[in-house]
């Protein structure tokens, strides 16, 4: 875990334009919250986007503000700041994914968390599962392929189908419900709504796994409440002080050791109790450390 304390005056030298689209609830507080991590280590200038931004006020105002690093947060910050071409360096977050073209030295956080601790977790609270299935996208294949090298370490052997667009993601959920027995078998609901039709899929994929005691977890915390067993979530906070460090380091020259666009590891998580009893999972909330509890007690 990162450390910020004999960094912070070198870090708070450091001016960061932020990049964020104006939208309305909840999304509004995850990325206030964001922000707030942000602010918490180095000097903010905000920059909220409406849905039709001006991009040359948004030019005119970046320059005159002299701001070293551009965080650029959602799609529509990242739009903005590629569209910028500003000399700076850009860091990304809240996104799954960055686009093909994005440059190598483009850093940034993903909304997604890691693989390996979804299945670190997977066996912490359903130790007898031995199969995990998913379905990925173009957009999520970097994550299945860090999921499959954390499969292996966990003892837990990895089926990952391919899937296009929603059509074809049903198909292939479809074919790995059948292909699911029972308790032993658990499905990974990566976060990819390109893939996954969450009016019409997700209740049936919910549906057919509770009558065959299939293991449902999730990278998204909606899909908690419905029914999944766990899902991890970011900690927004975290997230931001995460972007800010490397803002930090980017502005001093800095890139780091580590591959330039990381999965979330500073996650909560959120499980369903209910669907752990229908399991057969008797699980101590205190042990576990559970941040979010449904049903809601």
């Amino acid at each position: 875990m990162l450390l910020f304390t004999p960094m912070q005056n070198q870090a708070a030298a450091v001016s960061v334009a932020v990049f964020y689209p104006e939208l309305g609830e909840p999304f509004r507080t995850v990325f206030e919250q964001i922000i707030q991590g942000l602010e918490s280590e180095v000097h903010v200038q905000r920059y909220p986007l409406g849905d039709n931004f001006d991009s040359a006020a948004l030019h005119r105002s970046f320059v005159e503000q002299n701001s070293t690093v551009i965080v650029a947060l959602g799609q529509r910050g990242l739009k903005a700041a590629r569209g910028l071409n500003a000399a700076v360096p850009v860091i990304a977050g809240a996104v799954l994914s960055l686009p093909d073209d994005s440059p190598a030295s483009m850093g940034g956080f993903s909304l997604a968390p890691d693989p390996g601790l979804l299945l670190e977790r997977l066996k912490s609270l359903a130790p007898g599962v031995r199969r995990v299935m998913t379905v990925y996208s173009p957009r999520s294949a970097w994550l299945t392929k860090q999921a499959q090298d954390a499969a292996k370490l966990q003892g837990l052997e990895l089926i990952a189908r391919p899937a296009g667009d929603l059509r074809e993601g049903a198909q292939v959920y479809r074919d790995l419900l059948q292909l699911a027995t029972g308790s032993n078998d658990a499905i990974w609901l990566p976060m990819d709504t390109g893939i996954l039709d969450e009016a019409a899929l997700l209740p049936l994929i919910l549906e057919q796994a509770w009558s065959r005691n299939v293991v449902i977890f999730s990278s998204s915390l909606s899909h908690v409440p419905k029914g999944a067993l766990f899902a991890l979530y970011p900690d927004n906070l975290q997230l931001g002080r995460r972007l800010a460090a490397m803002a930090a380091s980017r502005a001093r020259g800095g890139s780091g050791d580590e591959p330039v666009f990381l999965p979330l590891r500073d996650v909560r998580t959120a499980v369903n109790l209910r669907t752990a009893s229908h399991l057969g999972l008797d699980l101590d909330t205190r042990q576990h450390g559970f941040d979010l509890v449904f049903p809601a007690p």
